[in-house]
């Protein structure tokens, strides 16, 4: 068989970004960089003054629109009037959802994982001055007690917790690609794990893209070759020996072996030779409806 030889990086099979539901304030971080977390494990608390504000006034209107409601019907009920309780029923209904949607809004400042894996923190995109505090913060990760009382933006990314499972993302040019399919063999070199497996490919997915059942490439954190000190973006996969590719292939590795997340490998990648056969087969297949009509 023929080989492609490329080279990549070691990523997280899974992830699962951590983010701010609405305008909030950090409060709290109940885990660190790198611990081990469990599903419905809490990982940040927040809190929204403005957001407890408006808890309190819309559970207020609810009490309101209930003794509205409570007041017309006994009058109906216990004096015999005529009394169409339809406009009080809607405002009720209309106040609960309210204070229902509020409620849970609140609830959602407790950040918690849906999923097991390792979690890992973030840095900040930019430094904050803490004026009540009277100092400014570090460059430290959200976990970080320097963090903590910093205002944040509604979708900051605080971490990402990702799986255990690793795969190779192996960046494929437009070459290379042609001829390798799903379960091509893969001889994968690891040199931070001093380990050379055969493996082979489960799938083959644009770069920068999220792929399917939970596979990203790079989208939530960034790839080795531009992870820098204050960026959370994601990255261009390119380098001094990596062109930009559009494609890559990922193959599953053990589950045994312990790689650093952003490790580099090489491999070869093993597709079958082209024939008389197969270009012929090739041929046909891209001409079927030529030769139909």
């Amino acid at each position: 068989p023929q080989r492609r030889f490329t080279s990549g990086w070691i990523q997280p099979k899974f992830s699962t970004g951590v983010y701010v539901p609405s305008p909030a304030r950090l409060d709290k971080c109940y885990v660190q960089d790198a611990q081990w977390v469990k599903p419905n494990q809490r990982l940040f608390q927040l809190s929204s003054h403005a957001l407890e504000l408006q808890s309190v006034r819309r559970q207020a209107d609810w009490r309101h629109a209930g003794a509205e409601y409570d007041k017309h019907r006994r009058e109906r009920d216990m004096h015999g009037e005529a009394i169409d309780l339809t406009r009080f029923t809607t405002e009720l209904a209309t106040a609960k959802t309210l204070a229902d949607s509020t409620r849970k809004e609140l609830e959602s400042l407790t950040l918690k994982t849906l999923v097991a894996g390792h979690f890992s923190a973030h840095l900040p995109a930019t430094d904050f001055v803490a004026g009540d505090l009277g100092k400014a913060s570090c460059s430290t990760h959200w976990g970080w007690r320097e963090q903590m009382g910093r205002p944040l933006a509604s979708g900051t990314l605080l971490g990402v917790v990702h799986s255990p499972d690793v795969v190779a993302v192996l960046p494929l040019s437009d070459d290379q690609l042609a001829g390798i399919t799903t379960d091509a063999r893969v001889r994968v070199q690891i040199p931070a794990a001093r380990a050379v497996l055969t493996a082979t490919v489960v799938r083959i997915v644009q770069l920068h893209h999220a792929g399917h059942a939970g596979m990203h490439v790079w989208s939530d954190f960034e790839a080795p070759q531009r992870r820098s000190q204050h960026s959370n973006g994601p990255a261009v996969a390119s380098g001094p020996n990596l062109e930009p590719h559009r494609y890559a292939a990922l193959v599953s590795l053990p589950a045994g072996i312990h790689v650093p997340q952003g490790a580099r490998v090489s491999a070869a990648i093993s597709v079958p030779p082209k024939t008389l056969c197969s270009l012929t087969a090739e041929w046909l297949r891209s001409n079927v409806n030529l030769l139909a009509d």
